[in-house]
């Protein structure tokens, strides 16, 4: 993976110092894929994406294609041609982290389970990547505060 250092990007994302936003461009004409970073540290990407699956992996268009079916399926609004209407970008935007808090704490993912004491126990992202110990109910992710960001002066 190559690393083309400092790019430019959006004030949104600049103030983000853990944001890393690897890129996967797949070319079917030479049958290649390429990955590179594009903001952030590839290291520390590569070290977040082994703490979320579990095990030490690649960036690949697969674990894309999987988040984006299943945004996709609990978002109507990022359905093409879908009748939800999704305009509004502050309920979108509202819905979309309430899903991606759903999908990262309440719904355990087959493929992070493991085996302990001779069982196989499931698991979240959030409990792959060690941010929590157990699996969330709804009633304790809405119950869940998080202090207001405050942008340093």
């Amino acid at each position: 993976m190559e690393n083309p250092g400092s790019q430019d990007v959006s004030d949104s994302a600049a103030h983000w110092a853990e944001l890393h936003i690897v890129q996967v461009v797949k070319r079917t004409s030479r049958d290649r894929i390429e990955r590179r970073i594009a903001f952030g540290d590839l290291f520390e990407a590569l070290h977040l994406i082994e703490a979320s699956q579990g095990q030490p992996g690649t960036v690949n268009t697969a674990f894309v294609e999987r988040l984006n079916a299943t945004l996709r399926t609990w978002l109507p609004a990022l359905v093409r041609r879908s009748r939800h209407a999704g305009s509004d970008g502050e309920r979108l935007e509202r819905h979309f982290f309430l899903v991606l808090a759903a999908y990262n704490f309440i719904r355990p993912h087959r493929s992070l389970r493991v085996q302990v004491n001779g069982r196989w126990v499931d698991r979240t992202p959030g409990m792959a990547a060690g941010v929590t110990d157990h699996a969330w109910t709804v009633a304790e992710l809405l119950r869940y505060r998080i202090e207001p960001f405050v942008e340093a002066a």
